[in-house]
């Protein structure tokens, strides 16, 4: 069963859906200062080509003690496959899994043909021989991170009340869209979220998608497609700055402000 964790505050960058875009996570990494921490929204794998190696920088950031992570449900959907490779394979290779799978296979020379080459029973069991460690990792990463009154998550909670932990299940924490973004958001906390890019949702205006109430922010700019990797700066309990990663190796940063004193006020200054 996925846990919960709590983190003090600290000054920090955000980031998910990095789904296989080492280049833009190294280009992003470059921008964070000494004195932040990493927090990562999951789906670290599918789609793009460099999943191998975006896991392991997670894994081992975190191990480190440079950053927090939570599970999303693309990495959710990896580990059902290695649980389950006959019967998960058609699927999660459709859902972008068969660029991890090759990502896995790359130093072996075969391009992007070992998914083909190989049954789904022969890949999972290497796997889960050759990269334990890595698997268990993900195994155990939290659903949640609270830090003061933010909430991290991949996807969403049920936002109707401050009972949160026992009104969402362990697949909303992943999965969970229209019945989180659409609803006024009454957890008492302000949430970042990731899984639903921020250009697919409602009244999309700034670098990052805002609420209504500026109390939840969609974080996801489109790695996993043609968009960028987004940071957001969080220092002494406020977002101060949106980062960039682009898909041209560069990076931008854009000031960002909540106007506390209108609702459904939110600007670039």
């Amino acid at each position: 069963m996925r846990h919960h964790i709590q983190i003090p505050l600290q000054n920090c960058v955000v980031m998910s859906d990095i789904h296989g875009r080492y280049d833009l996570l190294t280009t992003l990494l470059e921008q964070v200062k000494n004195d932040e921490t990493l927090i990562f929204l999951g789906d670290y794998c599918d789609r793009g080509r460099d999943s191998f190696e975006t896991l392991y920088t997670v894994k081992r950031l975190v191990e480190n003690g440079k950053a927090y992570a939570v599970i999303g449900n693309h990495d959710q959907m990896f580990l059902d496959f290695l649980d389950e490779p006959e019967e998960q394979a058609f699927f999660y290779f459709n859902q972008g899994g068969r660029e991890t799978i090759e990502s896995f296979y790359a130093d072996q020379g075969l391009g992007f043909t070992a998914s083909m080459r190989y049954t789904p029973q022969r890949i999972a069991s290497e796997i889960l021989t050759q990269h334990a460690e890595l698997i268990s990792f993900l195994r155990h990463l939290p659903v949640t991170i609270e830090m003061d009154d933010f909430l991290f998550v991949h996807a969403g909670v049920k936002p109707y009340s401050p009972d949160w932990k026992h009104t969402t299940s362990e697949n909303d924490y992943m999965w969970i869209r229209q019945e989180f973004y659409l609803q006024k958001n009454e957890t008492g906390k302000r949430v970042l979220f990731g899984h639903t890019s921020a250009h697919h949702l409602p009244e999309h205006t700034t670098p990052i998608w805002v609420n209504r109430t500026g109390n939840a922010f969609g974080i996801d700019g489109g790695a996993g497609g043609s968009g960028c990797l987004n940071g957001v700066r969080i220092q002494r309990g406020e977002i101060v700055e949106i980062i960039k990663a682009l898909h041209q190796g560069c990076a931008m940063s854009l000031p960002f402000k909540i106007d506390k004193k209108g609702e459904s006020k939110h600007e670039l200054f």
